[in-house]
């Protein structure tokens, strides 16, 4: 299994949207991938939240996370 690989610009992203490392292996390794613009590829995984976002500061049951990557 290839490793995952973090840019400059998508780890920066990661934090702006209250996503975490952990999280965006996991979507990409178990989710179903469909493609996306510019010959990369997308997938989306749900995860528990319960908690406030550090984005908006709103109560959310779940996070949904939606890397697109090359």
């Amino acid at each position: 299994m290839k490793p995952i690989r973090f840019s400059e610009h998508s780890e920066l992203q990661m934090i702006l949207r209250g996503a975490t490392k952990k999280e965006i292996e996991i979507s990409v390794r178990s989710g179903q991938w469909e493609h996306a613009k510019a010959g990369k590829f997308k997938t989306k995984h749900c995860f528990d939240f319960n908690s406030a976002s550090p984005v908006n500061q709103k109560f959310y049951k779940y996070k949904t996370i939606e890397p697109i990557f090359a």
